[in-house]
């Protein structure tokens, strides 16, 4: 299992995608004779198997080997053809995506009504992180045939795509599923590459491969993912050979993986960006307290750079103002009045 060569290009992106936050360590697979079961370290575990329920990384990822999304972001972050195999714009607010023909792992068919059915549910179901980030642009949708969806945006939105490889999709006769539905197993039936077999919370996610997945087919019959969550443990596992991958390497034992010719380190530049925002929701802030100072820009006022004549691209390419893409950001009164 630890033998030369690499894991094919298709398994490593599903298997990483999402879920791979920081570093991720593969074993250098044997050519020959691809390993039947595939065990992940995961850096944090899952809290549900509900696609839409809650909204972070861990739960992302592991939905993500089950429910397909109607657009796949790559290793590049560029939008591919997921279950929509073509899009384009109509206009700045309508688009047009031609929905693949496949089936879900239960043999019913992948039809537009899944796909507006899926959308609402991640709109309108009650989370404390809710998938409604990526869909609030959405007005209406429209299905005319079964392989056709139609989606209408409030204003002009470019983004739509990515923001819908975020979305996953379910069948619709689940929409009204509980969550312990998807949990138990019983409402867990998705298009994806894998087949829910087990889910003990805070344990292990056993999947089994889906052979009529629209994909190529994957080497894996099985793929276990275990939660791993303290990080030397889960180095000790994968260089023992408990593990075959894990995500997250601890930076100080990336040394050992390196220096061992039987891993291979994959490290990538996240597009997800964190950062510290002033305190710009109040008037009045107890962290301010000399007046002015580290306010470059406190003198903008209506005149700053979010308002005048700044622009955002439509579908077309057409410059409209901020105003049509989201409410315009109005600056504290005590930055307009230059105190």
């Amino acid at each position: 299992m630890h033998g030369p060569g690499h894991p094919p290009s298709g398994i490593a992106r599903r298997v990483l995608a999402g879920g791979a936050l920081g570093l991720a360590v593969l074993p250098r697979w044997a050519r020959a004779a691809a390993p039947c079961r595939l065990q992940i370290g995961l850096s944090a575990p899952n809290t549900t198997m509900d696609p839409h329920l809650l909204s972070n990384a861990p739960n992302n990822a592991v939905a993500s080997h089950i429910f397909d999304a109607l657009v796949t972001n790559n290793e590049q972050s560029h939008s591919t053809p997921g279950l929509a195999e073509s899009w384009r714009a109509a206009d700045d607010t309508h688009w047009v995506f031609n929905l693949r023909q496949c089936a879900f792992s239960d043999g019913t068919p992948f039809t537009s009504m899944d796909a507006i059915a899926s959308l609402r549910r991640a709109t309108d179901i009650p989370s404390a992180a809710s998938f409604r980030t990526y869909t609030r642009s959405i007005k209406a949708m429209d299905a005319p045939d079964p392989r056709t969806l139609q989606i209408e945006t409030h204003a002009p939105d470019p983004l739509l795509p990515n923001s819908l490889s975020r979305g996953r999709i379910i069948s619709e006769r689940f929409k009204g599923a509980p969550t312990a539905d998807f949990n138990a197993g019983a409402a867990a039936i998705g298009t994806g590459p894998f087949v829910l077999r087990e889910y003990v919370p805070g344990s292990h996610v056993a999947l089994a491969r889906n052979d009529g997945w629209w994909g190529p087919r994957l080497p894996w019959s099985e793929v276990v993912l275990r939660a791993s969550t303290d990080a030397g443990g889960r180095l000790a596992s994968l260089l023992s050979g408990d593990l075959d991958l894990i995500e997250g390497v601890p930076a100080e034992g990336s040394g050992r993986i390196t220096s061992d010719p039987r891993f291979h380190l994959v490290r990538g530049t996240s597009s997800r960006v964190v950062y510290v925002a002033m305190d710009k929701r109040r008037d009045v802030s107890p962290f301010i307290t000399d007046k002015g100072r580290g306010f470059p820009g406190r003198r903008a006022g209506r005149d700053g750079p979010l308002t005048g004549g700044s622009r955002c691209l439509t579908p077309s390419q057409r410059p409209v103002p901020w105003a049509r893409c989201w409410p315009r950001w109005t600056p504290p009164r005590r930055w307009v009045r230059g105190e």
